[in-house]
C-alpha cells in the first residue's frame, strides 16, 4: 500500500477484516493520513515513512502517531526496513546516546543509520565526555509523540553518510559541542543535495559546526548560530550550503562563519540569511 503526498486511507466501517493481519506493508509520505473511526483497529505488517523512517512495531493511536486521525488504532506487526541497516531510538534506558540498549539494533555507526523519530520517549543526549564514534547516516524527524530533540554536548562525528533533520526535530549543539559532517569523498557536485534541514526542522548551535562535504546541504528549515564557529569547505572539490524554499540562516552573538574557497554559502527560492552586527 502506497500513500503518496497528502493521501488519505479512510476506513468507513469495521477494519477488522480489511487486511489479513500483518500482511500489508505500507509506504507512506509524512503528510499522508490514516482516518480510523472510534472502535476500529487496522493491522498492517510495517510502515516506512518518506523512504527512511520506519515505525517501530506496536499499537498506535492519534496521540502516539501523527499519521493517524480519529479514535481508532493502528497495529504495526514489525519494524519496516528500506533494504539498509537501521537502528531506531527507543530511550528504553534513559537519554544516553552511547547506550546500545536505547536503540532497537545497537548504536548507529558508519554503516548503520540512526533514526530518532519519537518525541514521547526520553530524548537522546550526546553528553560531555562521552565518545560517540563515527555515526554516519542519521535521520531526525518527528513521527510519534511531541517534538524530537537531540542535544550535542560533545564531539559528534556524523561523517561517512548523510543526515536529515526533518519537521518536528531540533538538533541543539551546546557551547562545548561539535557537529562534524565530513563527507568530502562522495564525488558529487555542489548542485547535488546530499543532506538537508527540512521545513519545520532546526539545527541550533552555540558550539562548533564543521562541514567538510561534497554536494549541497539544503536548509529549508532553520540553521541558527548563536556564538561559536561554523566552517564550510571541501578538501576535494566544491561544497554548497544552500538556504532555500523559505529556509533561514541566522547568525548572532559573536558567531564566526568561515566559508573557505572550496565552500559556498548562498540563498535562493525564498531562502534568507541574516547576520547580526556581532557576527562575522
Amino acid at each position: 500500500l502506497n500513500l503518496e503526498g497528502e493521501g488519505v486511507f479512510k476506513v468507513t466501517g469495521s477494519a477488522a477484516d480489511l487486511f489479513t493481519a500483518g500482511a500489508v506493508a505500507v509506504k507512506a509520505a509524512k503528510s499522508s493520513r490514516f482516518e480510523l473511526p472510534e472502535g476500529t483497529t487496522l493491522s498492517v505488517r510495517s510502515i516506512l515513512v518518506d523512504g527512511v523512517l520506519p515505525i517501530v512495531a506496536g499499537t498506535y493511536d492519534a496521540s502516539t502517531c501523527m499519521l493517524i486521525s480519529g479514535g481508532g488504532a493502528l497495529v504495526v506487526a514489525e519494524t519496516a526496513s528500506d533494504g539498509g541497516d537501521a537502528t531506531i531510538w527507543t530511550g528504553a534506558q534513559g537519554t544516553a546516546w552511547e547506550n546500545a540498549a536505547n536503540w532497537t539494533d545497537g548504536l548507529p555507526s558508519a554503516t548503520v543509520r540512526g533514526v530518532v523519530s519519537d518525541g514521547s520517549v526520553d530524548q537522546p543526549i550526546l553528553a560531555d565526555g562521552t565518545a560517540a564514534g563515527t555515526i554516519g547516516n542519521v535521520v531526525f524527524s518527528r513521527i510519534a509523540g511531541t517534538a524530537v530533540t537531540v542535544d550535542v554536548k560533545t564531539a559528534a562525528d556524523f561523517s561517512g553518510g548523510d543526515f536529515k533533520i526533518g519537521s518536528g526535530a531540533t538538533v541543539k549543539v551546546a557551547s562545548n559541542g561539535t557537529f562534524t559532517w565530513n563527507a568530502a569523498s562522495r564525488g558529487v557536485n555542489y548542485q547535488t543535495e546530499t543532506s538537508s534541514i527540512d521545513a519545520g526542522g532546526a539545527l541550533e548551535s552555540a558550539g562548533t559546526i564543521d562541514l567538510n562535504m561534497t554536494g549541497q546541504l539544503a536548509v529549508r528549515g532553520l540553521l541558527s548560530l548563536s556564538g561559536g564557529h561554523m566552517t564550510v569547505e571541501n578538501n576535494n572539490g566544491y561544497a554548497q550550503l544552500m538556504v532555500k524554499n523559505g529556509g533561514r540562516l541566522e547568525a548572532s552573538g559573536n558567531t564566526v562563519v568561515d566559508v573557505k574557497q572550496t565552500g559556498g554559502l548562498d540563498a535562493e527560492e525564498g531562502g534568507s540569511i541574516a547576520f547580526s552586527d556581532d557576527a562575522v
